[in-house]
């Protein structure tokens, strides 16, 4: 490792108590980059291209005020620039005095050679240290100046300015993390160095084709697979064959008609809908029912944006950063469809619910994208708004008064695309026996809370989910930061247990009569037409050559991006063997009654085990020790945690 600087006594060398400090970003910070370049009084260092000093050259710490360095003196602080010299005897306490093959003897010390400034010729043999009076300012004309390649370990260890926790890397680019985290990658584009990731070769490429076309399998999956669907072609007719929806127990009169969110997010929405109706259909007698989605889905938008706004007023006396994760993922997607079990407790205490005929669908209910659109544009226009506010001293008081104002406008566009549910409403109908009934006129809150509470108490029903994770342990209670829909609403609570616990409470309450809202991930392993999840529905080791079953658990899916729950169903029937062992599970589904079983699914226990990650369950089948989690402190996960992905997409 050695100074660039033009003149330093440091510029070849070698000693584990002088750090060395990388040049700033070329494109972050091109004033600052320039007056380092300068200060080097270097021409060579002119002369190249920025990526390639910022990549290889280093300026020792002699050149930099004591106010340049941040309380531990080892790490420069942002604004610092070189601007001091060091004298000639003050280099000589701490030169190490190389003589003899200057090349061999910095290869013997790291085990690699010398490359000089021309990119790639090696350093010229000399046979004493060179040293140039700083005062000249002119390089001498026997100076070689050069850019040592070291191991990540030997340069770890002679750099105290980047020791660190972490000992060993892949990459020759540990000291550079800190700063630019892209360091890699300009590392890469000005040096061969065999420990970076490499190209893939047209040699390369020429063998995996030859390696391809030599087996016959690979054909024919090949000229199927580029005419049919892959995942289509791997069904497994041997698995298909052994599926049957038949179940030993069912509840009893499952809700009719079967809904449809169409192009729209509410999977959450319909799934608690369609698990309330169930018993208040029994209870009234009624062949076919719904609530209304849109009367949920209205509430909703409201609420959540002004959650939202108010998020960023909080994140901003938080003093989060703008470009910080946290205020970067909330403003990824300010208002979506999805939801929690927790936020539709929310909605229904506070609005009550109706029957889907006094507020029908409309077409932004059913396709919500263009409206969201608009209001996500918006949001994040308030969003500066409420954060220049905050950032400026502004009190409360006024926040709040912006708040109020920017509402109104979004009240107006969700108004516009969904309507605005009456004050009050009367339902007439006729029951089983042809016999009619009127209710009304009423308020949603008052329908829900005379007609509706007394069947289905949603502030009865628990929220429980298995969560592996090493890092979020079993018999605790989590939330998700600044998750919610509801200002000073229910907080969305999970008590994280095993898989096991939660399959048993399904089994019991469906036993029972009482159907289960449930979160998962509905896409893996899924045959969407037959209505099948099932963890052997797909033989893609056969079509492809490679295994994509589970070939990670659930733990490190979690982990490595690869699991979330993306979507909210209902389990209506179990099966139990002989043993009274669950063997499989009825779900309704919310996507029309063309796929599946008309409408209805078909899921292996095995799956479950796998891919179910929340129940919702009544709190009298639920042990006592398990329920007692609920009265822990919850720990906070962040807010892009994968527990929280079903109310975030």
């Amino acid at each position: 490792m050695s100074c660039c600087i033009l003149g330093c006594k440091n510029n070849m060398k070698i000693h584990k108590e002088l750090s060395f400090h990388i040049f700033p970003h070329p494109e972050r910070e091109p004033f600052r980059y320039s007056q380092w370049v300068e200060a080097t009084r270097n021409p060579k260092l002119k002369g190249l291209p920025a990526k390639v000093v910022y990549a290889r050259y280093r300026i020792c710490r002699r050149h930099f005020e004591a106010w340049c360095f941040n309380g531990s003196c080892k790490r420069l602080m942002k604004n610092a620039v070189p601007t001091l010299f060091l004298t000639k005897d003050d280099v000589q306490e701490e030169q190490m005095i190389v003589s003899g093959n200057t090349k061999e003897t910095t290869k013997n010390l790291f085990g690699h050679e010398e490359m000089d400034l021309d990119h790639g010729n090696e350093v010229q043999e000399e046979d004493k240290l060179l040293e140039i009076d700083y005062k000249d300012g002119i390089e001498d004309e026997n100076q070689v100046d050069f850019i040592t390649i070291i191991s990540m370990e030997d340069h770890l260890s002679s750099s105290p300015e980047i020791q660190s926790s972490t000992k060993t890397s892949t990459y020759p680019c540990q000291e550079r993390q800190e700063e630019d985290e892209n360091y890699c990658s300009y590392l890469y584009e000005v040096t061969e160095d065999p420990l970076l990731p490499v190209p893939i070769s047209e040699e390369t490429c020429v063998g995996w084709r030859d390696e391809f076309y030599k087996c016959p399998k690979n054909i024919l999956a090949q000229n199927v697979c580029t005419r049919y669907d892959p995942f289509d072609v791997s069904l497994s007719k041997r698995t298909l064959a052994t599926i049957h929806h038949v179940f030993t127990h069912k509840v009893e009169n499952e809700g009719k008609p079967v809904t449809n969110q169409k192009s729209s997010g509410r999977c959450w929405n319909f799934a608690t809908l369609n698990t309330i109706r169930i018993p208040f259909m029994k209870a009234f007698n009624l062949d076919e029912f719904e609530f209304s989605q849109s009367h949920f889905f209205y509430w909703d938008k409201i609420e959540r944006c002004n959650y939202f706004l108010n998020n960023i007023v909080e994140t901003a006396h938080r003093g989060e950063d703008i470009n910080g994760r946290l205020v970067s993922f909330l403003l990824s997607d300010p208002i979506c469809d999805g939801g929690q079990w927790d936020m539709a407790v929310n909605l229904i205490n506070k609005y009550g619910l109706m029957p889907k005929k006094c507020f029908p669908e409309s077409f932004s209910s059913e396709a919500s994208g263009k409206m969201n659109a608009v209001l996500k544009s918006k949001l994040r226009q308030y969003a500066k708004e409420l954060r220049d506010l905050v950032k400026s001293g502004q009190s409360d008081k006024e926040v709040q008064q912006m708040i109020q104002h920017q509402m109104k406008e979004i009240y107006n566009v969700v108004g516009i695309c969904l309507g605005i549910p009456a004050e009050t409403f009367t339902w007439e109908f006729y029951d089983k026996s042809k016999v009619y009934h009127k209710i009304g006129p009423i308020t949603s809150r008052a329908f829900y809370e005379e007609h509706v509470k007394p069947i289905f108490n949603v502030d009865d029903k628990v929220c429980l989910v298995t969560d592996p994770r090493p890092t979020n342990p079993y018999g605790q209670v989590y939330t998700v930061d600044c998750l919610g829909n509801v200002v000073g609403g229910r907080p969305v609570l999970y008590n994280n247990q095993p898989v096991e616990l939660l399959i048993e409470l399904v089994t019991n309450s469906i036993k029972n009569g009482d159907p289960v809202w449930f979160g998962c991930e509905v896409s893996k392993r899924f045959a969407g037409a037959q209505g099948i999840e099932d963890l052997d529905v797909h033989d893609f080791n056969v079509v492809f050559g490679v295994d994509i079953q589970v070939t990670l658990n659930k733990a490190d899916r979690l982990l490595y991006g690869e699991s979330a729950m993306t979507h909210a169903m209902t389990f209506t029937g179990v099966s139990v063997d002989e043993k009274g062992v669950t063997t499989k599970f009825r779900v309704e589904n919310s996507w029309g009654d063309d796929r599946g079983e008309k409408g209805y699914l078909m899921m292996t226990a095995e799956w479950f085990k796998e891919f179910v990650f929340e129940v919702v369950v009544d709190k009298t089948l639920v042990p006592p020790e398990v329920l007692k989690v609920f009265d822990m402190k919850p720990i906070v996960l962040p807010a892009w945690d994968p527990m929280g992905n079903l109310a975030t997409n």
